[in-house]
């Protein structure tokens, strides 16, 4: 079984106040950061101090993929069997905290912020889905009739080209992406 995380696991120690995880929707966990300000001046400013990577990120996903798979011989050709690909995530999003009166439309102007982050992170969310059900299918229509090691070592090969692909089609997400993102900064 092995895992990837596509972030560094340094990100993860934030310098920020991280709030209490929630359950999100199936596989997905929900942590926060605390935003708060009156103004939408103070709130960039504290997204920039407490967001992920050093506040050049207003949200981020970390993904695993858990893999397991048999292999299996018969009648001369070894087979890949009872593969199961669990894509867990966990996502790293912004949780405001109201000034004592916030200045007017900053309210209004979080919740468009918050529904930006979040929308975004689940889509990363459905593209890691997606690369985890490729790579059960992969695996799956996997055979051989060179024996069962030389499966194993296939099996890895396809493995890693799925990740690969996986993390090449994040990163263009996120370059396609980023022209809403610059109307908030």
């Amino acid at each position: 079984m092995g895992k990837l995380r596509i972030a560094g696991l340094a990100a993860v120690a934030l310098t920020c106040a991280v709030s209490t995880s929630t359950a999100a929707p199936d596989g997905v966990r929900e942590t926060y950061y605390l935003v708060y300000g009156s103004t939408v001046e103070e709130m960039n400013k504290v997204i920039r101090a407490n967001a992920p990577r050093g506040g050049r990120s207003r949200g981020m996903g970390f993904v695993d993929f858990d893999r397991s798979y048999k292999v299996a011989q018969k009648d001369g050709v070894c087979r890949v069997d009872a593969v199961k690909v669990e894509t867990r995530i966990t996502l790293i999003l912004p949780k405001w905290q109201p000034g004592s009166k916030p200045a007017g439309g900053v309210a209004r102007k979080w919740r468009a912020l918050e529904r930006l982050i979040r929308d975004h992170e689940y889509k990363h969310v459905r593209i890691a889905r997606g690369y985890g059900r490729i790579m059960e299918a992969r695996l799956s229509k996997l055979k051989s009739q060179d024996g069962c090691w030389s499966l194993n070592a296939e099996a890895e090969k396809v493995i890693q080209a799925t990740i690969r692909q996986h993390i090449a089609a994040q990163r263009e997400f996120d370059r396609r992406e980023l022209k809403r993102f610059r109307r908030f900064h």
